[in-house]
This record gives structure tokens, sequence and C-alpha cells, in this order.
């Protein structure tokens, strides 16, 4: 199915209805502990069929839940609202796609990182004094900060291959997911 053109706002609110026995079908990440992002939508489920009506607001993987119901802060909270809750106000912030190219010439990376065991992408958990510091301060209106994702690596796109390799490599680029 291809994707509907996003509107100009990178937030928007959804409004869901569960039946009884129906599934929402929203495959989620936790990782970052205070909210849930988008990794699939599952077909049957409630997501699923309000992508087909919605008109250009569509849930998308990459799409991360800022709140259910007035629930944030906690991505346990978020979940359980989402399982227990039949009427869902869902707030999502969209994420913007980049392409980072990083030289670290000679400094350190100054990435702190983290992943969970199934995930395919790398969270920020803190940027310190180092290339990226110095990438952000090149590039003001695009900066990486905590809680953006790094979706794709020259290590093939395995977050453990990443996390060992990260400092050894002089020069490499991500892809990563920028949140507002």
């Amino acid at each position: 199915m291809a994707e509907k053109p996003r509107p100009p706002s990178r937030f928007y609110t959804v409004t869901l209805l569960k039946d009884t026995g129906a599934t929402l079908g929203l495959e989620l990440e936790t990782t970052d502990g205070r909210t849930a992002v988008v990794t699939s939508i599952a077909a049957p489920g409630i997501a699923a069929d309000w992508n087909k009506s919605c008109g250009d607001r569509q849930i998308q993987a990459g799409d991360c839940v800022l709140s259910v119901n007035g629930v944030s802060g906690n991505s346990l909270d978020i979940v359980a609202k989402l399982r227990e809750d039949v009427k869902l106000e869902i707030k999502f912030a969209q994420a913007e796609e980049q392409r980072i190219l990083i030289s670290k010439q000679g400094r350190p990376l100054g990435l702190h990182v983290t992943h969970g065991t199934n995930s395919k992408s790398v969270v920020i958990e803190e940027i310190v004094e180092g290339a990226v510091a110095d990438w952000n301060s090149e590039n003001p209106g695009r900066q990486l900060k905590p809680g953006d994702r790094i979706l794709q690596f020259d290590c093939n796109g395995d977050p453990e291959a990443f996390l060992k390799q990260m400092n050894e490599l002089s020069k490499f680029e991500m892809v990563c997911h920028v949140y507002p």
C-alpha cells in the first residue's frame, strides 16, 4: 500500500474505539522508557482500519506515541492504556528521517545509546562532547537529541554491531528518525 502524503504538522491526534475482541494492531518499541514508537501496523487491526479511512492522518511506522488518554512520560503506562482502555485518544509525533555523515577526526563519538532485545534501531540517550555534538553545532535546525533513533548505519543495520563498532569507525553514515 502506498503511503499517503503527510500533513504539514508533525503532531496529530487519533481517536480509536476498540470493539470487544478486536486488536489494535500496533507493534511498538518502548526502549527509551518514555514513549512508544510504532514499528509496524498489523492487519487486520483497528489501526489498519483507521489508515484505510482517515485521509491524510495515517499512522505510520516511525511515528512516536506521546500520550494515550492523557497518560505520558512512561512507556509501560502508555502500553497499559492501549491494552486496557476501550476509547483511545492517541497523540503522535511524526519522525523526520535524516541522513547524517559523522566524521570523528580523532575525537570520541560522544554518543550514549541503548537498544531493546528485538530492536531494529538504537535510541540516543545522551550526547556529550565529541563528533556528534560537533555535527549538531555545524547543523542548526537538524540536531540529534536524546530520544531520537538511529535506524541504519554502516554495520548492516545490526544494533549490536553498531554498539561495538561505533567508537572504532572514523567516518560513517547514519539514517536517523528525529522527533520534534
